[in-house]
């Protein structure tokens, strides 16, 4: 390929493919001084909000010019806008010429040993603490939600008046009064989750507000949520031309129909957020979820919460209905344990072997039940009890195989495990185990570049196998909070000669802030830090021989 694309260019000269590869680090390079002169601006305060309308109007023309991609219009746009770098190191590399050091993955090579409390779902935190401040009723949520995602939606409702708090390792909803529905610019961060509780949220009364959020919702695509919002009597309009994502203002008549259709291409997780606001609205609300695919998953995640709040519905196989009546939130309400981080935490022990076990109650849902069970298959040494689950591995995973698993037990699976089983076919296939992906899971770009620098490939038949020749450059850029876990994951599997670097490390305490600590701590991981207690200091006591005598107190003083 490389000599035809190189046949008559010369001696010396580069071939096609990388000039073009040269054109992208000129891109990347202009996008950089773009980044710089953008940070330099919003620290001299001579960034507002014309600029910014100037600079996308600016962008628009030019490519009006070359192109009628509308993706290249807005969403490149909007891409260069939230592209984040690794700060200036202070000199770059003689010998390779690189400017930024990757973090590099050396975990504990001896067997996993630990027993944890495992972290709570931070979707059922969320849904919890937003019916406590829709009542207005006490709650405390022990050990806290973990992540981004928790810390931004306590903000969001702090500033629709609830009176929440997070306290060390406790999230805390006083109780004073019910939450309100203020005319104020409200953040969501980069959870969806957060988004569509607070949209559904204000659709059950006459109010309006803005919201806005990170850069995954400002690239995100809710047209089919703006359609539906018709039907409820609200308007969504996004607040950037020619953009689907936030943010939005959003304007609702509080007129509600009695029923409404769950159409296919709506999110799973709006919906809850619909039925669990509709606890709060001044009419009854009923759901027909006949039509969508993950009906069974919706009323799975929102029946033990209706049910423990004391809720008044009536819930069928396809459908539910809200009446509004007053709850009782329990003070201390009873949560499952995170799916995610959890299968991560666990599955350290899978590639070092040893025994661990994180204490809490795993999902019943649908998606999480099949994981369970394709793990089982796959050949994963996990074990679930009624409150625990744990991994007994004599030692390292030596078979790991998905690709022969029926096709009932492969789905659904929700879209944080393709992570989480790719790390693990990498780890047995890097122990010289047989190890195999689903053609769903190799259909994924993001699984493809992960084989790639884990030093591994796929067969047409899905089974994974080392490569021999070294890779030049080993760093890289997780797309996700996942698949930073999955490339930690997969190095507790690694040769000795072998080098696993990661690019963003950060990336990872999005999902959950201990993890670099638990990671570095293998095999026998701490989650705090242990802080030597501070000296005693030592009182002296001075002697003299001058007898201390008061002034005469005068009269202003009195």
């Amino acid at each position: 390929m490389g000599d035809k694309e190189g046949k008559g260019r010369g001696e010396g000269r580069l071939s096609l493919k990388e000039e073009a590869a040269a054109v992208d680090r000129q891109i990347l390079r202009l996008l950089l001084k773009r980044h710089n002169l953008l940070e330099k601006m919003r620290k001299s305060g001579r960034l507002d909000t014309a600029d910014e309308i100037y600079l996308r109007e600016s962008w628009q023309r030019e490519v009006a010019r070359v192109s009628k991609d509308a993706e290249l219009s807005s969403r490149f746009f909007a891409l260069m806008q939230n592209a984040r770098f690794m700060p200036k190191p202070a000199g770059p590399d003689e010998e390779t010429g690189r400017l930024r050091e990757a973090f590099n993955l050396a975990p504990s090579r001896s067997p996993a040993k630990f027993s944890l409390i495992a972290p709570p779902d931070s979707a059922q935190s969320r849904s919890w603490l937003y019916v406590a401040a829709c009542a207005g009723a006490p709650l405390c949520l022990s050990p806290a939600p973990a992540g981004d995602a928790a810390v931004d939606f306590i903000q969001a409702l702090t500033q629709m008046g609830a009176a929440v708090t997070r306290e060390e390792n406790a999230a805390v909803c006083r109780g004073l009064s019910p939450m309100g529905y203020p005319d104020k610019v409200l953040f969501a961060g980069d959870s969806a989750y957060n988004f569509y509780l607070i949209l559904a949220h204000y659709i059950g009364r006459h109010s309006h507000c803005k919201i806005s959020g990170g850069a995954d919702l400002k690239l995100a695509d809710f047209s089919a949520i703006r359609n539906f919002l018709a039907k409820m009597g609200a308007r969504m309009i996004h607040i950037v031309p020619k953009s689907s994502g936030l943010p939005v203002r959003l304007e609702c008549s509080g007129i509600l129909p009695p029923s409404v259709v769950a159409t296919p291409e709506l999110p799973a997780a709006f919906l809850r957020a619909l039925i669990l606001a509709a606890l709060f609205y001044e009419k009854p609300l009923g759901f027909d979820l006949s039509g969508h695919p993950r009906r069974a998953s919706i009323l799975a995640r929102v029946l033990p919460i209706l049910e423990n709040c004391g809720a008044t519905f009536t819930a069928g196989e396809d459908f539910i209905n809200i009446q509004p009546t007053s709850v009782a939130v329990p003070e201390r309400p009873s949560l499952a344990l995170d799916p995610e981080i959890s299968c991560f935490i666990l599955g350290v022990a899978a590639p070092l072997g040893g025994n661990a076990s994180l204490a809490g109650r795993w999902p019943e849902w649908p998606e999480t039940t099949a994981l369970w069970n394709l793990l089982l298959f796959a050949g994963a040494p996990w074990k679930k009890e009624r409150d625990k689950i744990s991994v007994e591995a004599a030692g390292s995973l030596e078979k790991f195989l998905i690709a022969d698993a029926p096709e009932e037990i492969q789905a659904p699976l929700p879209d944080w495990a393709f992570p989480l089983l790719t790390a693990l076919a990498v780890c047995a296939a890097l122990k010289g185990g047989d190890s195999s992906l689903p053609r769903s899971a190799l259909a994924k770009d993001e699984t493809v570049d992960f084989l790639r620098i884990c030093q591994c490939r796929a067969d047409e038949d899905g089974h994974i196998r080392r490569m021999d020749e070294p890779l030049k450059d080993r760093s890289w850029n997780a797309p996700a909070p996942g698949w930073a876990m999955a490339l930690a994951l997969a190095a507790c599997a690694r040769e000795r000669d072998q080098h696993f670097s990661l690019g963003n490390p950060g990336i990872a305490l999005e999902l959950w802030p201990a993890w670099w600590t638990f990671y570095n701590s293998l095999p026998s991981p701490r989650l705090k830090k242990e802080t030597p207690e501070p000296p005693a200091i030592k009182r002296r006591r001075i002697l003299t021989q001058v007898a201390a005598e008061l002034p005469e107190p005068r009269e202003e003083d009195w």
